[in-house]
């Protein structure tokens, strides 16, 4: 179906993660369906097009925000499920990182947050938002997807680095304040990915 590697990590107690990086023979058209229940489980996705299947009326704003930008830091709720297309001899490479609510809180130490942190930190509501890959950010990934498993110090080296992608997302959350920019709400209808893709090249 195509070349490279999936790899998974658990990194520390309650934080998982996947690297993916591959390039593949033909199109691959990827659902992911979300948990009956609102888990209270976060899902990081950096390099990600990935949009929520169940829509929002900020629909268009998503949108644009990725025609805009190209790939994205994806934060969100797991209960969102989705929808990917990954087109053939594309060189796909995007890492995700799975953890909870409350690791997530004890890790980023933040006391006063309002805006999209209080909603990501300690809303009782879904949640989809998307911040721009920024250099500093591409090449943490790179480095983590470069790792060698064989080096005996790589799970001290896949924590240091998982951390520094946490720390960069939220320096930038951080910087946007009590702002919604990029913030899509709770679904109100259904949409199939394959007709944003006609109206949203990427």
């Amino acid at each position: 179906m195509g070349k490279g590697f999936i790899k998974f990590r658990d990194i520390e107690p309650g934080i998982r993660f996947a690297m993916h990086h591959y390039t593949l023979k033909q199109d691959l058209h990827l659902k992911r369906k979300g948990p009956a229940e609102n888990y209270d489980l976060v899902s990081i996705v950096f390099n990600s097009n990935e949009i929520p299947l169940e829509i929002t009326p900020d629909r268009k704003t998503a949108i644009q925000f990725l025609k805009t930008n190209g790939s994205s830091i994806q934060i969100a709720s797991s209960a969102f499920s989705t929808e990917t297309i990954f087109p053939a001899n594309i060189e796909v490479h995007f890492g995700a990182i799975g953890l909870s609510r409350e690791v997530l809180c004890g890790m980023v130490g933040l006391e006063k947050v309002s805006g999209p942190l209080a909603t990501i930190l300690r809303g009782d509501e879904l949640f989809f938002y998307h911040e721009k890959m920024h250099p500093e950010v591409q090449r943490t990934l790179r480095q983590i997807s470069e790792t060698d498993d064989r080096d005996e110090l790589s799970s001290l080296y896949y924590k240091i680095k998982i951390r520094e992608l946490i720390y960069l997302l939220f320096a930038k959350l951080l910087e946007r304040g009590a702002t919604n920019k990029g913030r899509l709400t709770r679904p109100t209808s259904i949409s199939c990915l394959s007709f944003v893709r006609r109206s949203w090249p990427i």
